[in-house]
């Protein structure tokens, strides 16, 4: 994988996910992990509609790479697969404190990770792109966690990393 030194507020792209890996082993997109919250019977009511809301806000808010292409998402095509806002969709990045909040809320261990170059473009558009990352190609090196990782959860970043400190 590329070690991308840039600082945050130069990075191109941006990602909220799962600071944990999947039985995947890959680490979800905050929409899936908070899709899986609601799914298993987990959110409270309120907290069941706020995410109806808010998901069907986004369906409309921007383009599903799934119904321009429907092999951006096929696992055995793109298994590891994952999808980046655009730092200029300020519109769509304004919403996603909400999932932030409902993740911390039920206890999900999340992450921002910034890059300019995240991987192989699977597919882009005005607001987002999707890659393969740069760590699951064959013949890249690197540990995978190097991303540039700004925070996790409400944690400042460990020295070191991205922010600068």
């Amino acid at each position: 994988m590329r070690f991308h030194p840039e600082a945050p507020q130069q990075a191109a792209f941006v990602r909220y996910e799962g600071s944990e890996r999947n039985a995947r082993g890959i680490h979800p997109g905050i929409f899936g992990l908070a899709n899986a919250l609601a799914r298993d019977g987990r959110l409270s009511e309120t907290d069941y509609s706020w995410w109806l809301a808010s998901n069907l806000w986004y369906d409309a808010a921007y383009i599903n790479p799934q119904f321009v292409d429907a092999s951006v998402y096929d696992r055995a095509l793109n298994p590891k697969a994952q999808a980046w806002f655009k730092v200029s969709a300020a519109h769509l990045l304004e919403q996603v404190p909400g999932y932030l909040a409902l993740l911390d809320r039920y206890a999900v261990p999340w992450r921002e990770v910034l890059s300019n170059d995240p991987g192989t473009v699977l597919y882009e558009d005005e607001f987002q792109l999707v890659v393969t990352p740069w760590s699951t190609r064959p013949g890249t090196i690197g540990d995978p966690e190097r991303l540039l990782e700004a925070r996790r959860g409400q944690v400042k970043a460990p020295k070191g990393t991205a922010d600068g400190t």
